[in-house]
């Protein structure tokens, strides 16, 4: 492990998880292991320095694990989708979505939902523009732009939506589920609400 690897954090029952990038490295000393410090990407609690130092074995595989590379994570996580999507095949005899299926399918759902808040509250004309749903692809994300304007972008590998800081630039904090999870939230208003059920 070095300066500069990234890492995820798996989180627990007090903390959220995390992204971050290993900024130090420590040798073994006479009462602990070797070591790493990692800055995480946002906080995971309240309050959080959003800096920690751990025992580089926390890395290692095993039951429970906390902290992975997140290359490695990224493939585990792919690896896990993959089975799961063949048993489910295999049990239900259903074609799985398509990657483009699924964009399309929240394409639909965020036009629908906000056309059903914005036609409420205004009636010029033009207003059906407000809810046009453009998907702009991208190597590593794709953008989904809402009339003129940037509003979330989807995580290639991974089928996570985010919220954008600016156009082309995720904020990791606003985080909408998956593009298997998209019913449940509400996308028609400003901001992404969780439905309650």
């Amino acid at each position: 492990m070095k300066i500069g690897d990234r890492i995820y954090y798996s989180g627990d029952q007090a903390n959220c998880e995390s992204e971050g990038t290993v900024t130090a490295c420590f040798l073994a000393g006479k009462y602990s292991g070797e070591q790493v410090e990692i800055r995480f990407d946002q906080p995971r609690f309240e309050g959080d320095k959003m800096i920690s130092r751990t025992d580089v074995i926390n890395f290692g595989p095993g039951p429970g694990r906390r902290f992975w590379l997140l290359e490695e994570w990224e493939a585990d996580r792919k690896e896990r989708l993959k089975a799961m999507q063949e048993h489910m095949r295999a049990v239900t005899g259903k074609r799985e979505m398509t990657f483009q299926e699924k964009l399309e399918r929240l394409s639909a759902k965020i036009s629908e939902q906000t056309r059903e808040v914005l036609s409420k509250k205004y009636n010029h004309p033009g207003i059906e523009r407000s809810w046009e749903v453009k998907i702009i692809p991208g190597r590593k994300y794709v953008k989904v732009d809402i009339g003129h304007s940037g509003k979330y972008m989807v995580e290639v590998s991974t089928e996570r939506i985010f919220g954008i800081k600016a156009y082309g630039s995720i904020r990791r904090g606003h985080l909408y589920g998956t593009l298997d999870t998209i019913d449940d939230w509400w996308w028609g208003g400003y901001t992404v609400g969780r439905i309650r059920k």
